[in-house]
């Protein structure tokens, strides 16, 4: 996707090394994204391997708008936050489609506040005798009848 964003551009190359540059800190911080603050980690090394690239592209020349660099780290900071806080809605939404459980959702699902956990806590399991219905099913199959011991 880097290098599409970056086709046809006058400095394509340094287009393309920045979205790839700050797209590979960002998943590398994200890890396997078992909590919401990982996130919030990937943005930030989202927003400060951008502002690096930026830094390293515009600040060598001579002639350097301040303006112009402060705007594009700003716009590498947005970037950031932008891509991160999409990250964690379509995560969420594709893993429903895709019929697929996430970290996340069962870390939801654990809470001691969950209505599933409090349901499932409340509801008092059936007694399950398996030593006296295993006889039972046996005896039904070979038609003998025993007599249960208790």
């Amino acid at each position: 996707m880097s290098i599409l964003c970056a086709y046809g551009t006058s400095d394509g190359l340094g287009l393309a090394s920045y979205y790839t540059l700050s797209c590979l800190f960002g998943v590398l911080a994200m890890g396997q994204a078992r909590r919401m603050a990982q996130f919030l980690y990937a943005a930030l090394a989202i927003a400060v391997a951008g502002a690096a690239m930026i830094a390293a592209y515009r600040l060598p020349s001579t002639d350097t708008d301040w303006i112009g660099v402060v705007t594009l780290m700003g716009a590498a900071v947005f970037m950031g936050i932008a891509s991160a806080g999409l990250a964690l809605p379509l995560q969420f939404l594709l893993s429903q489609f895709i019929g697929k459980t996430t970290a996340l959702q069962l870390l939801e699902i654990s809470r001691p506040d969950s209505p599933l956990l409090n349901t499932s806590s409340s509801v008092p399991p059936e007694p399950i005798n398996t030593a006296c219905k295993l006889p039972t099913w046996r005896n039904r199959r070979l038609n003998v009848s025993m007599p249960m011991h208790f």
